[in-house]
């Protein structure tokens, strides 16, 4: 996993949005699937105990509001 900074957050966001755009797209008969992702950067504020938990801890927000696309911590 590379690290990277908060300053790559709208480009991330765009990419996620891009993906699920083309997800709602699918050929050949395959199934319409969807990207909800959590995210948290090296720098961001008021870290938890790990990256990986605060990551999670976004895409469970993102999940119980029952949404897709992308979450910050």
């Amino acid at each position: 996993m590379s690290r990277v900074d908060s300053s790559i957050r709208e480009q991330v966001q765009r990419k996620i949005e891009r993906i699920n755009e083309l997800l709602k797209k699918p050929e050949n008969n395959l199934p319409v699937v969807s990207l909800a992702v959590g995210v948290a950067f090296a720098d961001r504020t008021d870290p938890g105990d790990s990256i990986l938990n605060d990551a999670e801890a976004a895409l469970a927000r993102l999940k119980e509001e029952g949404k897709i696309g992308c979450a910050f911590y």
